[in-house]
């Protein structure tokens, strides 16, 4: 991936903003292309990057209580999977 390409996938978007105060949530494979957005997002706008551990993201329970958080920091901007957010979504509607 060029740097171009990295650039123009955060700055100046119309579908998310990122800047100084907002966060993006690291939960994808560092080999997976959307582990460009969560990092390169944050490192190019002034963002902040939150790495989630694999044993909370692979929990949807421990997921969900992590995203809801307010004693550690929140992310502003989560990029989940189809899959992810169905099973986020689920966990969430049982509470």
């Amino acid at each position: 991936m060029t740097h171009r390409a990295i650039a123009r996938l955060v700055r100046d978007t119309n579908y998310v903003t990122l800047g100084p105060g907002e966060r993006t949530g690291h939960i994808s494979n560092i080999s997976f292309d959307a582990a460009t957005y969560e990092i390169w997002g944050a490192l190019l706008t002034g963002a902040a990057v939150v790495v989630i551990p694999r044993e909370v993201v692979l929990s949807p329970p421990d997921f969900a209580g992590r995203l809801r958080e307010t004693g550690s920091p929140r992310c502003s901007s989560p990029r989940l999977s189809s899959p992810a957010w169905r099973v986020k979504s689920r966990t969430s509607s049982r509470r």
